[in-house]
């Protein structure tokens, strides 16, 4: 099967293409931050060329949903969009803290967690196997590293994966007690672990038409926001946890 995989969901946006008959797995990485449109359209042409294949030739088609990074998950559903069509590539549509659990190859409790910034994180708990493939035991969610770690309750040993889980590795590590375990450096989202998951949703038939892809945000834009209080405009604008700064 012939996958072309996309993440823009987080910081470092990237490509994989992946021939899982083959093995061959090919991944090209953005290089800085906020370069995402610039740099992914001539990262995914190398990647094809490279590989002799063009867009007709795929098989399937995968793409970190989110949450994330709001314009990082616009700018990846455009792009599938644009790649796709009119032409009948079907596209597994991949939770981003899906892939950040899957990166992690320690058998299980995962928490997989990603910046939420406004002092929040996004998070979901998964049960790793020996398969490889994270099962989720908890739905996606938004909230403060406290409250979500404390609606856990007690049991085994956590890992606590993913940039959110270093961000907040304090407050994280002071309300799982003795169960946190973190790793030394935070586990990121690649596009060969979006291109895994893909090739396995794509093989069960779990996919989602081009005109129903939609990112998966979980909360509301800050801009969406303000438009409705009424701040885009004007000098006044909001200040989270508390009022308006007239400044």
């Amino acid at each position: 099967m012939k996958i072309l995989a996309i993440d823009t969901a987080t910081a470092h946006a990237s490509a994989a293409v992946w021939d899982d008959q083959s093995g061959d797995l090919r991944e090209a990485e953005c290089s800085e931050r906020g370069r995402t449109s610039r740099e992914l359209f001539p990262a995914i042409d190398r990647l094809l060329s490279e590989v002799g294949w063009r867009v007709a030739d795929l098989d399937g088609l995968a793409l970190s949903i989110g949450p994330g990074s709001f314009t990082g998950l616009r700018i990846g559903v455009s792009l599938v969009k644009g790649l796709v069509g009119a032409r009948g590539v079907p596209i597994a549509a991949i939770g981003t803290l899906d892939a950040v659990a899957a990166a992690w190859g320690v058998e299980g409790l995962v928490a997989a967690c990603l910046d939420a910034k406004r002092g929040e994180i996004y998070a979901r708990l998964f049960r790793h196997g020996t398969g490889g493939i994270p099962d989720p035991l908890t739905d996606e969610v938004v909230a403060t590293p406290v409250e979500w770690a404390e609606s856990l309750g007690d049991g085994a040993a956590v890992w606590c994966v993913g940039d959110g889980a270093i961000l907040h590795q304090e407050r994280l590590s002071a309300a799982l007690g003795g169960r946190g375990r973190f790793p030394g450096r935070a586990t990121r989202v690649t596009a060969g672990a979006i291109a895994e998951l893909g090739a396995r949703h794509l093989a069960a038939g779990e996919t989602t038409p081009v005109a129903e892809l939609l990112p998966r945000y979980l909360r509301r834009a800050t801009a969406e926001v303000n438009w409705e209080l009424g701040l885009v405009g004007s000098r006044r604008r909001l200040v989270l946890g508390g009022g308006h700064d007239r400044s």
